[in-house]
């Protein structure tokens, strides 16, 4: 990879063993967690 380029990538998964897996091959990742009660409170 070129200096200062990124790459994106999204995917929506409800497996955290996912999670801990793309942490492994890709330790700089950057993950989003959307946890259920914090979504319950938004639509509020």
């Amino acid at each position: 990879m070129i200096s200062g380029q990124r790459r994106h990538f999204a995917c929506f998964t409800h497996h955290q063993h996912l999670c801990e897996i793309v942490k492994k091959i890709c330790p700089s990742v950057r993950l989003h967690r959307l946890d259920a009660p914090a979504l319950e409170s938004a639509r509020a």
